[in-house]
């Protein structure tokens, strides 16, 4: 629900982004994506005004048709306290490295009743730093958030588990890890694994404890586990001694021997990941109190919430590392790049070569067609190239219509040949503009690594060099630098 037009092109692309970690069933219109997700979604401008708001924002929010846009974030929610705390997180967020913060906030949705949302914001700032919006993905979390209270008298536990999952400094599986510690601890169980469920068999993703088949990398047919039953309730699975419970020929309990097993679902992005479970060869006397049971569902929702944090980093990740306009990896992703293949080729002694692509006339075009059929053009161009790279090899956009193609364990002649094969299959193509089609060409510089530890910007200095020659030579041709 917005005016598109009033959508920055950035936000839009991070709208598009969130649509692509949602299965669409190959439907490509993102609006119809977003209204579909069972999330609100909702995108803010630099001053905090609603400019979009997906179906489920209408749902929850008690909202009708586009009301809400111009809306400020904060006339939403219930009292001011959070809403001056929406509008300091919109304001943090214009600082780059604050991308991917998470707010709980206290909102009126439209049964009239206060709910509990966790805000996963992103922003997006422009090449020179200027902040043009936020887009936020709504998670209810009243039902988590009122567990926490539920386990009030667990005190330690609780802050065993803020103190991990609040550490950004503690990569995914060192995190689940810890917080399958605090679960054995708390329950008094030697095991405790994190399971991912695909096509019917179990991979065991996490772990705790010696038993010897629940070790990181270990699966099993699915019909042989416990999971099984943990995937087909909507409540956990609890076992005290499951050899009396029914359990004692199911195939589960004859491959892992476990007596006492407890087990939740994980999902991530309302999606069926896998299993949090803890079990124990030995029976256990007392039943799983309401507090335990609570306990393991709380871990579950935690475990999904950090699976579905890291997806969402890994999107984040990805747009740092990519120009946005071609998709290929930016400038500063190539020297890194490049820098890396130096260093393979000094250890092991192959060769790298470089190819430095710049569009013909590209000026010309831009001051006859338009800056938008500019646009296409790099991002046809950019696929051509992409599509055309070797799987070992990287494509970047160096600025501009400038573009590079990094070749490892190619030689001077061998990436020579590449780049007319490339400038061949690049005459082939045509491009619409205003009703006419039209070619383009480009010229390419190329150049190989001389000696060990020779820097990336000797390279990229010669190859531009030969490109200058190719320019200075008529264009649409291939220049070499030893």
């Amino acid at each position: 629900m917005a005016h598109r037009e009033d959508i920055d092109r950035g936000v839009l692309d991070i709208l598009k982004d969130v649509a692509a970690t949602h299965e669409s069933d190959g439907v490509d219109d993102i609006d119809i994506v977003l209204d579909a997700i069972g999330e609100p979604v909702y995108a803010l401008d630099p001053k905090g005004r609603i400019i979009y708001y997906n179906r489920a924002s209408a749902n929850q929010f008690g909202l009708e048709g586009d009301e809400a846009l111009g809306m400020r974030a904060g006339e939403i929610v219930t009292d001011e306290t959070e809403a001056a705390a929406t509008e300091a997180i919109i304001q943090s967020l214009k600082d780059p490295e604050n991308g991917g913060e998470a707010l709980e906030v206290q909102v009126k949705t439209d049964d009239g009743r206060s709910r509990i949302f966790e805000h996963t914001l992103t922003p997006y700032l422009t090449e020179d730093g200027e902040f043009r919006g936020v887009v936020a993905v709504a998670k209810d979390v009243t039902e988590v958030v009122q567990v926490r209270g539920e386990l009030e008298e667990d005190r330690q536990a609780l802050r065993d588990l803020y103190e991990v999952a609040g550490r950004s400094d503690l990569d995914l599986p060192i995190k689940v890890r810890r917080l399958l510690e605090i679960g054995c601890e708390r329950l008094g169980l030697p095991y405790g694994f994190v399971t991912d469920i695909r096509e019917e068999t179990q991979y065991i993703w996490q772990a705790v404890g010696d038993h010897v088949d629940l070790q990181p990398g270990g699966s099993s047919p699915l019909e042989e586990s416990y999971c099984r039953k943990t995937i087909a309730r909507s409540d956990l699975v609890a076992y005290q001694n499951a050899p009396t419970e029914g359990m004692q020929d199911d195939p589960a309990y004859k491959r892992f021997g476990l007596a006492c097993y407890v087990g939740a679902k994980v999902t991530v992005n309302g999606e069926l990941h896998g299993t949090l479970c803890f079990a124990d060869e030995q029976p256990r006397e007392p039943t799983f109190n309401e507090g335990e049971r609570t306990f393991v569902k709380l871990l579950a929702q935690w475990v999904g919430r950090e699976f579905e944090r890291e997806r969402h980093l890994q999107v984040m990740e990805i747009r740092a590392r990519s120009d946005p306009l071609t998709g290929l990896v930016n400038r500063e992703e190539v020297f890194t790049r490049l820098d890396q293949e130096l260093e393979r080729a000094d250890r092991y002694g192959h060769t790298v070569s470089v190819v430095m692509l710049d569009l013909d006339h590209f000026k010309e075009l831009n001051d006859t067609y338009g800056h938008l059929a500019g646009d296409e053009v790099l991002r046809e161009f950019g696929g051509l190239l992409r599509n055309f790279m070797r799987d070992a090899d990287v494509a970047g956009r160096y600025g501009g219509e400038e573009f590079i193609a990094i070749l490892p364990h190619v030689g001077l002649e061998g990436a020579e040949t590449l780049a007319e094969r490339f400038l061949a299959k690049l005459r082939e193509l045509t491009f619409e503009a205003e009703g006419q089609e039209m070619t383009i060409t480009c010229s390419a510089g190329v150049t190989e690594l001389r000696s060990p530890g020779e820097a990336a910007e000797d390279l990229i200095e010669r190859a531009d060099t030969a490109l200058y020659e190719a320019k200075q030579k008529g264009r649409d041709r291939v220049e070499t630098s030893t």
